[in-house]
């Protein structure tokens, strides 16, 4: 089976995409794509708590999506992660 490498969007660390966690951002949403098959612009986040904590503190999904991401999605996020 191939190896497919993904980048984590905070840390930019390669890894193979079955060990990270996508994120979709969807209709002004972001869902966590556990079965990583939503339509939608996705990135990845390594499983280092390190980068997960820093996704939600630095606010890396504005940067990522280009839009001003609500702080009630964070919240969210960091709920689910």
């Amino acid at each position: 089976m191939e190896v497919v490498n993904r980048i984590c969007c905070v840390c930019r660390n390669k890894q193979d995409k079955s060990q990270m966690t996508r994120l979709v951002y969807i209709n002004n949403t972001i869902l966590i794509d556990n079965n990583k098959k939503y339509n939608g612009k996705g990135c990845y986040v390594c499983s280092n708590p390190d980068c997960r904590l820093k996704l939600i503190q630095k606010k890396i999904l504005n940067r990522v999506y280009r839009c001003n991401i609500d702080q009630q999605l964070y919240e969210k996020l960091s709920k689910e992660m």
